[in-house]
């Protein structure tokens, strides 16, 4: 994809009211403008500037890992069945008239079945990013990702996916 990896400055980051030690910023991932938040076990303001730069720098590699591994996560998807999940949806929705195989989604657009591969990887986008530092940034992390597509598939619900500093991707199912 070869896009140039954006990370806001620290400082930049937006506090969450109501949450404690929880900063979300934006970046762009796979051509899209996706919000991206960080969990820390303590306030921002408390960590040393080591702690601070090594923040960054996490947050900076997962984002270019992401970037860098779009079709590594489509075959997980795909792996998992949701795709053949994708079309059982999308079978449930108004059949297009004077259209075989063709039904209209929630978001309008008319998507004809069965869905290639191809077309599903093209449908798929971030909708949000939530990276978690349970302990000392030096003891991992878990990566909590939301996936849309477009066509809207699955009625406005999103794809859950985890992985942790191995990158072992982990479907969780639809949520929403």
């Amino acid at each position: 994809m070869g896009n140039q990896v954006i990370v806001q400055p620290i400082h930049e980051w937006m506090d969450v009211e109501g949450l404690t030690n929880y900063y979300t910023f934006s970046t762009v991932i796979w051509g899209k403008e996706t919000p991206f938040s960080v969990s820390l076990e303590k306030p921002l303001k408390d960590l040393t500037i080591h702690e601070k730069y090594l923040l960054v720098k996490i947050a900076t590699k997962e984002i270019g890992w992401l970037e860098q591994n779009k079709e590594r996560m489509v075959a997980a998807l795909v792996d998992d069945g949701i795709l053949e999940l994708a079309e059982d949806w999308v079978s449930g929705a108004q059949e297009v008239e004077g259209k075989e195989n063709c039904f209209e989604v929630e978001d309008g657009q008319q998507v004809q079945l069965p869905i290639s591969q191809k077309d599903f990887e093209d449908s798929v986008y971030l909708n949000s990013l939530g990276l978690t530092f349970e302990q000392d940034l030096l003891d991992g992390f878990s990566m909590a990702i939301y996936i849309q597509c477009s066509p809207d598939y699955f009625a406005y619900h999103s794809i859950e996916v985890y992985y942790e500093s191995d990158h072992q991707i982990k479907v969780n199912g639809l949520a929403g």
